[in-house]
C-alpha cells in the first residue's frame, strides 16, 4: 500500500494525461473491493495483464505482464508454465492479501512511472474538470524530512492565513516530522487531508515556528493568471492546461495584453505539470499565426496523429517562456513547439522530460490509466525521459543542499562550549538546516545555539543538555543526511529577473 500511495503521489504531480477516454468497464466479479478472494484477486490481475499487454505502448500482444511483474517481485528468473504461475501468484495472494497491491503496482511499474490505478476521488483530484475544490489552498514537495510549500492560491484558506511558498513544515498536529520516517510523514499527512489542519512552518528570517490551523474550504484554482509589467511586457502564467473555463480565460488575458500594446510577453510554465490536450491546443492556436503548421504527432502503435494549427495566433513581438524541473507533459509540449517553430525563447532549467499520454479506463471502482501514445516534436521529435534544454539556461535561485558542502562534524566527540569553533560551526550548520536554530551560524556556542540543542534533544525525547553527545550527534547527523540533494527555498526569482532584464536591454537599444 506505502508504494501505491507513492506512485498515486507522484502521479498527481506530473502523470496528467493528452488524452483521456473511460471504456471498457469490468464484469461485476471484480467489483469487490478488498472482499476478493486469493482467486478473485488473481482474476483481477489478469485482467490488469491483459489491459497492460493490448494497450499499453511499450507492450506488445505477446508480452506476459504476469511473469515479469512476478519474476520482478520475487527475484526469480524462473519462468514458469501458465498453471505453475497461476498457483504460485494464488498462493503469494493468500499468504498476504498486502501482496495484491504489491504486486498491481509492480506490473506497472514494469512498463513506466506514470501507469496506475486511481479511485474516482484520486483521480477526479488529479484531473479537475473545472477550477474549484474544497481544501487547503497549497502545493508542497518533500524537502528532507520536511513538506516544503510550492504554491499557495491566493483566495484559499492558505493565502489568506498567511502561508507562503518555500515555508517548510515542521509539524503537524503537534506531531515533529523530523522524528518521523518519510512513509510516517506521508501517512500523517493523508491522515489530515480534507480535514481541519494544524501545522507549524519554518519560514526563512523568522526566530520561531509559525503556526497555522486552517479549516478546508473553497478553492479556486487559477490555472491562468497574468499582469502587466512596468517594464511595458506581460507576464501569462499558465499553472496547469486544465479548466472548463481554459480559452475563456486565455482569451482575456490575451485581450488585456492587445489593449496594453506590450512589446514583449513571459509565459511561465514553471511547475505546471501539463493537462488536456484540448486546453493544449486552445493555447498553441492562441499563438502561432500561421494555419495548418504541424504542431506534434501523437504516436500510437503503428499509427501517428498529428496536430495542425487554425492559425491567427496572437504575436506580441517577442515571447519568452520560463520552464523548469517541474514543466512536464502538456507543459512542456508548448514549450518545445514555441521554440521549434521560432515563436519564443525558453528560459529556466531542464524540463521534466514526460513526452507521453495517458488514457483512462474504468477498472472495477478504479480508473486504470495506462500511457498509450509517445508526443513527437516537429523538430525535436521525442523526448520522454530526457527533458527539454532551455535557449537561455538560468538557474531558478533555488539551491540544492548537498552534505559537502558542510563544515565536517566528528559524531564521536562531543560538542559543548568549550569544543573549536569549526566544531560547533559543523554543529550549528545542521541544526540551522534541520530548523532547530534560527539564527545564521557564527561558530559561538551561545543562547541560541543552547535552545536550538535544547530543541533537538525534545525531538529525540531526551533531557536537555548544554552538550551534544556523540548520540546526539549521530542523530543529527542522519537527520541532515535526509536533506541531501533537497531543493531549498529560493529568494529572488532569478529566472524572471533575467528575462526582465533581457527584455529592458532590448528596449535600451
Amino acid at each position: 500500500m506505502k508504494m501505491r500511495l507513492a506512485r498515486r503521489f507522484l502521479s498527481v504531480l506530473i502523470a496528467v494525461v493528452l488524452a483521456v477516454s473511460t471504456a471498457f468497464a469490468l464484469p461485476s466479479a471484480v467489483r469487490q473491493g478488498s472482499a476478493l478472494s486469493p482467486q478473485a484477486m488473481y482474476e483481477r490481475a489478469e485482467t490488469l495483464a491483459y489491459y497492460v499487454r493490448t494497450l499499453h505502448i511499450d507492450s506488445g500482444r505477446n508480452d506476459n505482464p504476469l511473469l515479469t511483474a512476478y519474476q520482478k517481485l520475487t527475484g526469480s528468473g524462473e519462468t514458469l508454465s501458465a498453471n505453475r504461475l497461476r498457483r504460485a501468484l494464488i498462493d503469494l495472494f493468500a499468504a498476504d492479501d498486502g501482496n495484491f497491491e504489491t504486486f498491481l503496482d509492480t506490473m506497472l511499474d514494469c512498463y513506466d512511472p506514470y501507469s496506475n490505478l486511481f479511485t474516482w476521488e484520486e483521480y477526479e483530484s488529479a484531473y479537475p474538470d473545472s477550477e474549484d475544490y474544497t481544501g487547503i489552498g497549497f502545493t508542497y514537495h518533500a524537502c528532507g524530512p520536511f513538506l516544503a510549500v510550492t504554491t499557495v492560491y491566493a483566495d484559499s484558506p492558505a493565502g489568506k492565513a498567511g502561508v507562503r511558498p518555500g515555508d517548510r513544515i515542521v509539524k503537524i498536529a503537534g506531531q515533529d516530522l523530523r522524528a518521523l520516517t518519510d512513509d510516517e510523514r506521508d501517512a500523517l499527512m493523508e491522515q489530515y487531508r480534507g480535514v481541519e489542519f494544524p501545522f507549524s512552518v519554518l519560514r526563512a528570517g523568522e526566530t520561531e515556528l509559525l503556526s497555522f490551523c486552517i479549516t478546508p474550504g473553497e478553492v479556486a484554482v487559477p490555472f491562468i493568471e497574468y499582469e502587466l509589467l512596468e517594464n511595458g511586457a506581460g507576464i501569462l502564467a499558465i499553472n496547469r492546461f486544465e479548466g472548463d473555463l481554459f480559452a475563456t480565460d486565455l482569451a482575456a488575458a490575451i485581450d488585456a495584453f492587445r489593449a496594453a500594446d506590450i512589446g514583449a510577453l513571459v509565459i511561465d510554465l514553471r511547475n505546471n505539470p501539463g493537462g488536456g490536450v484540448t486546453q493544449l491546443l486552445t493555447a498553441l492556436d492562441a499563438f502561432v499565426p500561421e494555419k495548418d503548421t504541424l504542431l506534434f504527432t501523437e504516436l500510437h502503435r503503428g499509427k501517428r496523429t498529428p496536430h495542425f494549427s487554425s492559425g491567427g495566433g496572437y504575436d506580441p513581438g517577442e515571447i519568452y517562456i520560463l520552464v523548469g524541473g517541474g514543466t512536464a507533459s502538456s507543459a512542456e509540449i508548448f514549450a518545445g513547439v514555441m521554440t521549434d517553430l521560432g515563436l519564443a525563447v525558453t528560459v529556466g532549467s531542464e524540463t521534466y522530460g514526460k513526452g507521453r499520454g495517458q488514457s483512462g479506463f474504468a477498472f472495477g471502482e478504479e480508473i486504470l490509466m495506462l500511457s498509450v501514445s509517445e508526443v513527437e516534436l516537429p523538430v525535436t521529435g521525442c523526448y520522454d525521459g530526457a527533458g527539454l534544454t532551455p535557449d537561455i539556461p538560468v538557474e531558478d535561485g533555488g539551491a540544492v543542499f548537498t552534505l559537502a558542502s558542510l563544515e565536517p562534524l566528528s559524531v564521536k566527540t562531543a560538542v559543548s562550549a568549550a569544543s573549536s569553533s569549526s566544531a560547533i560551526l559543523a554543529l550549528e550548520q545542521r541544526l540551522f538546516l534541520t530548523g532547530f536554530l534560527f539564527e545564521e551560524p557564527d561558530g559561538v556556542f551561545d543562547a541560541a545555539t543552547e535552545d536550538a540543542l535544547a530543541g533537538l534533544y525534545a525531538v529525540l525525547g531526551r533531557q536537555a543538555s548544554k552538550t551534544a553527545s556523540p548520540a546526539a550527534l549521530s542523530a543529527l547527523a542522519e537527520l541532515t543526511a535526509r536533506m541531501d540533494g533537497a531543493a531549498l527555498p529560493a529568494g529572488e526569482d532569478a529566472v524572471l529577473e533575467a528575462v526582465c532584464a533581457r527584455i529592458g536591454a532590448h528596449d535600451a537599444a
